[in-house]
């Protein structure tokens, strides 16, 4: 009979399920399918998976402030899958480039320059989102925001 420790060990009974019979333990130096799922998404989340309801718990907000801090959320949120899109791009019209042949250093130049302007952008924006979050917080709860971003809670 096996021990009841294993079975309630849910990256056994993951490994189990597919058949790797191998590692029954309970290792957690050894990170199963559903632990590293989340941290492929490469870093581009501001620091939680909801970081909205995170923010409005630990800052205390009220109903304004909330709204106020979504709509921030969502143009920073906008502005980085934009800048994502534009990198895409990039790196597309860099392999076309290279693709048509030897390229000069102003073709090069060119294409990158879409990388510069969109970090430019981003940039601009970020800064527009932290006067923004300063202007409706309150002291504690600038402190409190500070903290977190200090600590790596929260990155903007």
């Amino acid at each position: 009979m096996k021990s009841m420790r294993h079975m309630s060990c849910w990256p056994w009974r993951y490994a189990y399920a597919t058949g790797d019979k191998t590692n029954r333990s309970c290792d957690s130096s050894r990170q199963s399918f559903y632990e590293t799922r989340w941290h492929r998404q490469s870093g581009r989340s501001f620091g939680v998976r909801r970081p909205l309801r995170y923010l409005a718990h630990h800052l205390d907000l009220n109903e304004s402030q909330t709204r106020r801090m979504a709509s921030v959320l969502n143009t920073l949120k906008t502005e980085r899958e934009q800048a994502e899109l534009d990198e895409k791009r990039t790196v597309t019209a860099l392999a076309s480039l290279l693709e048509e042949g030897t390229p000069t250093l102003a073709e090069a130049r060119e294409v990158l320059k879409a990388r510069v302007d969109s970090a430019d952008q981003l940039k601009e924006e970020t800064a527009k989102a932290l006067v923004a979050i300063s202007d409706f917080l309150d002291q504690d709860q600038r402190e409190e925001f500070i903290n977190l971003l200090l600590t790596g809670s929260v990155s903007l």
